[in-house]
């Protein structure tokens, strides 16, 4: 199994979010936007920056070394 695939959810896991945790946050993200007026939310989309050339297998986070790819993916 490739790293990508490690820890996939279950067929039911992922209906369940679907079909039922997906509408409720769509609602609270709705009702947020609604509440304080926004029109965009920013967030940061990778945990950190790109990792120095060299850190091809692993990199720091908050004072640990991690895995690049999964970090980042």
């Amino acid at each position: 199994m490739g790293a990508a695939l490690a820890g996939a959810v279950s067929q039911a896991d992922y209906e369940a979010a679907i079909w039922c945790h997906r509408p409720r946050l769509q609602a609270a993200y709705r009702n947020y936007f609604r509440a304080h007026r926004l029109d965009a939310m920013l967030t940061m989309t990778t945990p950190l920056p790109a990792c120095p050339v060299g850190d091809d297998e692993a990199t720091l986070l908050e004072g640990r070394r991690v895995p690049v790819f999964e970090t980042y993916i």
